[in-house]
């Protein structure tokens, strides 16, 4: 019995140390360069690791390994897959523990399951760059697959509305409940020499929210927005992507439904495009208008009555910061 429980310890401890056996016998090349870092501007708890492709052929995947401590034991933490990521050259870790120095070692796999021997050992510590403790407002989103739209809500009331281009029907956008794991605003895609997406939202695996793709330093044409058109991801119009970019933090909740999104009535009582309105109300949501070639937007307001009143005025800017 003691014998048993001793190898069942052991196990996981030695799973690292088998890869190495196994790529000095003649299996494929580790990935070259590989590195890992604190992901940038963001509010902790990710580390970012990239790395070169390995110099063998017929790589099928790459292997991510972490461990607290330097010596292991290494838990497999992350798998790319050459043939279903479009990103398989890193690899965003999501979930730690600010402060905490994390250890890293990246393996190659080639079509006959071969391992490769790891990459030297990497370490980095997530630390938070972007504070909002002081931020009170509930914000979520919505993809409506059926009508290729983005919503963007703040405590239930909708706010933005984007049109999206998903998943074709042989590249479907998974549907469910997700949240928004990390930023990236420039994302190389490997897969595809000579792409880049712009205001990168992952939210699965290798899935995000992105402006429509570069190519080779030109952008594309995006005339097909509104029409499912992706490998998966959710495309944005490149002139608005900014917007919800910037607007949603990480850990975001994101929906992402099949069918038509019934948006939550409008806070506003009695308000008419043409007929004024019907009732008074204390709190009024006026839609953005046109804000581009230098374009300003003013609201005026009349106080009918004798007596004074006190107005306040909240302007949300394009970064998602509201300024009063």
């Amino acid at each position: 019995m003691g014998r048993a429980l001793l190898l069942a310890f052991l196990l996981p401890a030695l799973a690292l140390s088998a890869v190495t056996a196994a790529g000095a016998e003649g299996g494929p090349l580790p990935p070259r360069d590989a590195w890992a870092r604190d992901h940038p501007e963001d509010n902790g708890q990710k580390v970012d690791l990239g790395w070169s492709e390995s110099p063998s052929p017929d790589i099928s995947s790459y292997r991510v390994y972490r461990s607290e401590s330097p010596d292991g034991p290494f838990r497999l933490v992350g798998e790319r897959s050459t043939d279903a990521f479009v990103n398989y050259l890193g690899f965003v870790d999501t979930g730690l523990t600010d402060g905490v120095t994390y250890y890293y070692r990246v393996t190659a796999v080639d079509r006959t399951g071969r391992e490769s021997e790891p990459t030297p050992v990497l370490s980095a510590v997530p630390e938070a760059q972007v504070f909002q403790a002081a931020v009170t407002v509930r914000k979520s989103m919505v993809v409506s697959l059926a009508e290729q739209r983005l919503y963007c809500l703040e405590n239930g009331r909708v706010v933005y509305v984007f049109l999206v281009s998903t998943g074709t029907a042989s590249k479907p956008t998974p549907t469910g409940n997700f949240c928004i794991l990390y930023h990236d605003y420039v994302h190389p895609i490997p897969k595809y020499p000579g792409t880049v997406c712009y205001y990168w939202m992952g939210f699965y695996e290798d899935y995000a929210i992105h402006a429509w793709p570069v190519y080779n330093g030109v952008q594309g044409d995006y005339s097909s927005l509104g029409r499912p058109a992706s490998n998966g991801c959710v495309r944005l119009d490149p002139r608005l992507a900014h917007i919800p970019y910037y607007w949603a933090p990480d850990g975001t909740p994101l929906a992402i439904i099949p069918g038509r999104f019934q948006p939550p009535p409008l806070p506003v009582m009695g308000g008419h495009v043409s007929a004024s309105v019907e009732a008074p109300s204390r709190e009024w949501y006026f839609a953005e208008g046109f804000t581009g070639a230098g374009f300003d937007e003013y609201i005026l307001v009349l106080n009918p009555g004798e007596e004074a009143a006190q107005v306040s005025l909240d302007f949300m800017l394009p970064d998602g910061r509201v300024e009063r």
